[in-house]
């Protein structure tokens, strides 16, 4: 299983980068684990970077497993009434 540490801030500016940079570990595990542990800011770039690597996981019929997700991402994906995607309870 790879494991992809998401570091930082996740915004409308690093999440492109963010992306680009991991989807090479998608592509060559059978298994990918997120950890948001060391995220320090986000904002609804987060959570549509977050839809992607859901996709992205469901469409390489891959394993995904998320963890510390931060409250942060918890709150704005509950303001927009998503409380869980596919296997991941937020």
């Amino acid at each position: 299983m790879a494991t992809i540490a998401v570091t930082g801030v996740l915004d409308f500016d690093t999440v492109p980068l963010v992306w680009k940079n991991t989807l090479a570990e998608f592509r060559r595990d059978p298994a990918v684990e997120l950890d948001f542990s060391a995220v320090t800011q986000c904002n609804s770039a987060a959570l549509a970077l977050l839809f992607e690597w859901v996709r992205l996981a469901d469409r390489l019929k891959k394993n995904l497993t998320i963890r510390h997700v931060p409250d942060r991402l918890k709150i704005i994906s509950s303001a927009c009434g998503i409380n869980r995607l596919p296997g991941i309870l937020l």
